[in-house]
C-alpha cells in the first residue's frame, strides 16, 4: 500500500487550503514541548489506528481499513478528551472553520485503503482580527516555564475514533501518555 509521507500530506492540505473559498483546517509544523508513547496503535482484525504525531494544536493519525467492506469514520462521534478530563468535539482536516460548529460528513474509506488526517479541538477554534487561533491540546504547551511544562508529563490525551462497518460501531482509542519531547537538533 502505497503511504503519503507526512511532508506531502502538509502540502496537499495547504493546497486545499488555496483551492477552497474560505478558511480550512491545516496542521502547521511547531515547536512542541511534549512527545508521546510510540506505541499508541490500535489494531484489530477490522482495522489499525496509528497516531503519527501530537503537535501542539492537532493529533495527526493514519487510519486503515482492514475488513472486506468499506468504513465510515463518524467524526461527530469521534472526541478527544485532555489532560484534564474533559472530552470535546473535534474538528478535522478539510474541514471550513467557518462550519466547526455544524455536523461533519463521515469519510469512507474502501477495504484495504487508509486515510491520514488530523484532529483539534472544534470548541478550540476561534475568530478574531480576521485570523483564525486555535487552542493547544494541553494546557501550557508552548512558552511556558519547565516546571509548567513538566506538570503534565504522564498526564493523557485520549483520542476516540469512532468507526462504522457495516451498520455496527467500533470505537479505536488511543491513551497518549505525554513524555518530554526528544531535543531538537
Amino acid at each position: 500500500m502505497n503511504q503519503i509521507r507526512l511532508m506531502e500530506w502538509r502540502s496537499l492540505l495547504c493546497l486545499s487550503l488555496a483551492l477552497s473559498s474560505s478558511a480550512c483546517m491545516i496542521f502547521p509544523k511547531s515547536a512542541y514541548d511534549y512527545d508521546f508513547d510510540r506505541e499508541s496503535m490500535i489494531e484489530n482484525t477490522n482495522g489499525k489506528l496509528e497516531v503519527v504525531e501530537l503537535q501542539s494544536k492537532f493529533i495527526l493519525f493514519r487510519f486503515y481499513n482492514k475488513a472486506k467492506t468499506s468504513a465510515k469514520i463518524i467524526w461527530d462521534d469521534t472526541s478527544l478528551v485532555d489532560v484534564d478530563g474533559q472530552s470535546h468535539r473535534i474538528i478535522h482536516a478539510g474541514t471550513r472553520l467557518i462550519k466547526s460548529d455544524q455536523s461533519q460528513p463521515a469519510t469512507v474509506i474502501p477495504s484495504g485503503a487508509m486515510v491520514s488526517d488530523g484532529v483539534g479541538f472544534a470548541d478550540g477554534i476561534q475568530y478574531s482580527g480576521g485570523s483564525w487561533y486555535f487552542t493547544d491540546l494541553v494546557h501550557c504547551s508552548t512558552g511556558c516555564s519547565p516546571p509548567k511544562i513538566e506538570a503534565n508529563y504522564g498526564k493523557f490525551l485520549i483520542f476516540t475514533l469512532a468507526v462504522d462497518l457495516e451498520g455496527k460501531r467500533h470505537e479505536y482509542v488511543a491513551k497518549l501518555a505525554l513524555k518530554p519531547a526528544a531535543p531538537t537538533k
